[in-house]
């Protein structure tokens, strides 16, 4: 979520959004310590198989593409990130066998001569006096409008539960009607390679379809967070304060796997002061 008070526009990514309805606190925390939103180890074994994929669809070979994911691997270690699961060399082994498994598995049933990496900030509507936006990146637009999002996952995606709550598909959709690439209903894919040290580890696509009630809806639930927060903004312009107070807590949700140690960054001064 990003105010500028000077045009008095806000803007939601879908991560965002994502993250504020699995516990609103964890994004205030986020806001007042932006030092602790560090990719994972497991968000970066993401990255190496994106830039592999981006390069196959744009035509180059694989060598240049594998190299392409090592050197995504190589710059994402070199910043500040969180060891959650598995060890940096342990990440650089999985990821020959993942790239082979999208390449044999995948690659093949994505259509050509689509657009790669598609960059958004639309217009989503007016809200007491500000201009609201969505942002975000499509992996993979395909000349049918079918739009793509590579994924690496420890286990199979369940697809009832994709479909019915996924805010990513919604958001997505969206900008691609807007921008006249795609038409409702907007056939979504999620391309998803599991992380294993397995010669070939296995893959899964779970596709579904976008409307336009779909979107509807998420506007509704983006108005609520502004109602919820009207007095936070309102604070923020007038004052010049953050819009997370480090005096007021937010919702703290913990039901859903992610409020745990591992996952997230304020474990220890939240639920972990009261549960071992």
């Amino acid at each position: 979520m990003k105010i500028d008070h000077e045009a008095k526009t806000i803007t939601f990514r879908q991560s965002w959004l994502n993250n504020y309805f699995n516990c609103p606190e964890q994004v205030r925390r986020l806001m007042l310590e932006p030092d602790e939103d560090q990719s994972s180890d497991a968000a970066i074994l993401g990255t190496g198989v994106h830039a592999y994929a981006e390069l196959r669809l744009l035509g180059e070979d694989r060598v240049v593409a594998t190299a392409a994911a090592f050197n995504a691997l190589d710059h994402e270690f070199s910043l500040p990130h969180r060891i959650v699961q598995m060890s940096e060399d342990k990440v650089y082994s999985f990821i020959p066998a993942m790239l082979a498994s999208f390449e044999r598995d995948l690659l093949p049933q994505v259509e050509r001569g689509g657009e790669c990496e598609v960059e958004f900030k639309l217009l989503l509507g007016e809200w007491n006096g500000w201009t609201i936006y969505v942002s975000g990146t499509i992996d993979y637009v395909a000349p049918s409008g079918d739009l793509w999002d590579w994924k690496t996952a420890g286990r199979k995606y369940e697809k009832w539960e994709k479909e019915r709550w996924a805010i990513q598909p919604t958001i997505y959709s969206f900008a691609a009607v807007t921008l006249g690439k795609s038409e409702y209903p907007v056939r979504w894919r999620y391309g998803i390679v599991l992380k294993s040290p397995v010669k070939r580890p296995e893959t899964q696509v779970v596709e579904f379809y976008r409307r336009e009630g779909h979107i509807e809806w998420v506007t509704h639930q983006i108005y609520s967070i502004l109602e919820t927060h009207r007095f936070d903004i309102d604070l923020q312009e007038n004052c010049g304060g953050t819009l997370a107070s480090p005096l007021v807590p937010w919702v703290k949700n913990d039901q859903h796997a992610l409020c745990s140690e591992k996952w997230c960054p304020f474990w220890s001064t939240c639920k972990g002061q009261f549960v071992v």
